[in-house]
């Protein structure tokens, strides 16, 4: 499976490589004393020793990978939707809705069964728990998941993106 990893720019599609269940880091969140956070270095750095993809829309930034031998795809479109066309069209990805990698922080999601650890977080709706709602939680940073509205809107979006890739 492919793991990516994304500059500042298609952030929006890091999260909804999340949600198709790869691997994909955000430099935004990533962290070296040796070079600033937006630093193209790092991605560089960070995609050649994990080997990642880096998507970009930094044209620059995309030649340089492509140069040195690094696998990267420069996204051309403005919206969301349409970069993940562009991503699927270049790389065949899958754009089916996983429960398996935070939005949040990349980690591990995991079924999560404590209900007293669910009662007291405050964005978790209590009916949902007392109707014996499915839930999971990240491994890493605790986040909380369920199958909401949220969830209804992300497949609606996604069929959406299935009907425009027929045309």
């Amino acid at each position: 499976m492919y793991k990516f990893i994304v500059d500042r720019m298609v952030c929006k599609l890091g999260r909804w490589l999340r949600i198709f269940g790869y691997d994909t880091k955000m430099i935004k969140e990533e962290h070296d004393e040796r070079y600033g956070r937006e630093d193209d270095g790092l991605m560089l750095k960070i995609a050649e020793e994990e080997g990642r993809i880096l998507v970009t829309r930094d044209v620059a930034l995309f030649r340089e990978a492509v140069k040195s031998g690094r696998e990267a795809v420069c996204i051309k479109a403005n919206s969301l939707e349409e970069q993940i066309l562009e991503l699927k069209k270049s790389l065949d990805i899958n754009i089916d809705l996983k429960m398996d990698r935070c939005t949040i922080c990349n980690g591990d999601i995991v079924p999560e069964d404590n209900l007293d650890e669910l009662y007291e977080k405050d964005y978790v709706p209590k009916k949902l728990i007392s109707r014996g709602e499915k839930f999971w939680k990240c491994a890493k940073c605790g986040q909380i998941y369920w199958m909401g509205t949220h969830w209804d809107n992300m497949k609606e979006k996604v069929k959406k993106i299935e009907e425009f890739q027929k045309f």
